[in-house]
């Protein structure tokens, strides 16, 4: 299957940022909102790496209410076990028909209260999603047809999607020095 022009732009600029994909799973013929999902991985090299996996599919198809489009980024503490590859690939391509099947849009600070069980975060349920975490990370990308936003998928627990403002999450991170890209354990230290 060709990919379309916009789906190209998107995958050039993953291209430039993170190199080759390790591997990728593709989800066929889910739904008639979206076709088709890959999900691209880019697998940490050490245990205490991070991988980081995104969706190639959802810019293909306009949200209602909002001119831009959406792709999506998870990123997991360690390398993915078979099983877990398979659970992580999938629960990101279910979190990205959400706005095409609900008629909706998502945007930077939304949060899905209720996006199911996110593997390898037992007892999270709810994500945040997030724009870039670095100065020099991506959350934008310009395209002939127009804006794609990155979201960066947040795991959260009960009691952080209670909590607002979002500032105060923010300072709690930070203070407990948290690690966001495993089951809220400290961030590892080198």
């Amino acid at each position: 299957m060709l990919a379309s022009p916009i789906l190209r732009e998107v995958y050039k600029v993953y291209l430039a940022r993170w190199g080759e994909p390790t591997r990728s799973k593709v989800f066929d013929g889910g739904t008639p909102a979206l076709p088709r999902t890959d999900v691209l991985v880019w697998d940490a090299e050490t245990p205490d790496g991070v991988t980081v996996l995104g969706t190639l599919g959802m810019a293909d198809r306009p949200m209602d209410g909002v001119a831009h489009r959406a792709e999506l980024q998870f990123a997991v503490r360690g390398v993915l076990s078979p099983r877990d590859y398979d659970r992580v690939t999938a629960f990101l391509a279910s979190v990205s028909l959400y706005p095409l099947t609900n008629h909706c849009h998502l945007d930077w600070w939304h949060t899905m209260p209720y996006a199911g069980d996110i593997p390898m975060f037992p007892g999270f349920r709810a994500v945040l999603l997030h724009p870039k975490f670095a100065p020099d990370g991506i959350d934008e990308i310009p395209t002939s047809e127009g804006l794609v936003k990155i979201f960066y998928v947040v795991p959260l627990n009960a009691e952080e999607v209670r909590t607002r403002p979002l500032s105060a999450l923010f300072g709690r991170w930070s203070t407990n020095n948290v690690d966001l890209f495993s089951a809220r354990g400290r961030a590892p230290t080198n």
